[in-house]
């Protein structure tokens, strides 16, 4: 819950477009995001759950209530409280939000000048418990700054803020993807997965194997068992290349 609730205060969700004119600037993220929906809306009814987008950022539904700030955001995709959120709520809440975190995150612009300093940004990323520098900035604060200053120039502007959610946005679809393709396998149908669900990606016998125990204890299983939520905050922080020989021992599966 830390990560993403640092993810999403550091960097604000994208505006999703429906139809754009010639003469309308495309937003370069609206095609990621879309796809992040389909990958959320499994049964491709053209809607979600509440329940089914929490998971999806990596948030047990069970502890929903803790969400605070990310449980407050997510409210946004759901104005009429029915706990559904079609494709058009999907995107006029995306709307509301990178408008919410951008001006949020800009707040701490002390001088209005429209950039934000190393020493301004850090005012609105909190690490009470970080050891700090002689200027009062913790490593966390620093490297939450860097990350979000993309263009290396030393301030993050707005459209930086904004222009970061095309890798949120991205990485959260690959997550997705990976997900709903190990939950395939969960063959009692509990969602989750258990060790012998999961351990038929390495071996074609369904062994539970050294390789299948160190690759199921590396998405931190909670009572032996794996859920959306767990495998997703995983992955998110999983590097690439680990992500990608995951995905390459669920395909080597589903060949045999």
């Amino acid at each position: 819950m830390y990560r993403l609730t640092a993810l999403i205060l550091v960097t604000p969700a994208v505006l999703l477009t429906s139809e754009v004119s010639a003469d309308e600037e495309v937003d370069p993220v609206a095609d990621a995001a879309e796809k992040l929906f389909e990958t959320i809306d499994r049964d491709g009814d053209g809607s979600i759950l509440m329940l089914d987008l929490l998971p999806a950022f990596g948030i047990d539904a069970d502890n929903a209530a803790s969400g605070g700030r990310f449980l407050e955001i997510m409210t946004k995709f759901d104005p009429n409280s029915d706990g559904k959120i079609e494709a058009i709520e999907f995107r006029e809440g995306l709307k509301v939000i990178r408008e919410m975190l951008a001006g949020g995150a800009m707040s701490t612009d002390v001088n209005n000048d429209g950039k934000l300093t190393l020493k301004e940004h850090a005012l609105g990323v909190s690490d009470p418990m970080g050891e700090t520098n002689d200027e009062g900035i913790t490593q966390r604060q620093i490297e939450a700054f860097q990350s979000a200053d993309t263009n290396q120039d030393g301030v993050i502007e707005k459209s930086e803020i904004i222009g970061g959610m095309e890798t949120m946005m991205t990485n959260l679809f690959s997550v997705n993807v990976i997900i709903n393709r190990l939950l395939a396998l969960d063959s009692n149908g509990d969602r989750t997965l258990e060790i012998g669900e999961f351990a038929p990606i390495y071996s074609e016998d369904g062994d539970v194997t050294k390789d299948a125990k160190q690759a199921f204890d590396s998405l931190n299983p909670k009572d032996g068992k794996l859920t959306h939520a767990t495998i997703s905050r995983q992955l998110a922080q999983m590097e690439p290349e680990d992500k990608a020989k995951l995905l390459s021992r669920i395909e080597v599966h589903e060949v045999w």
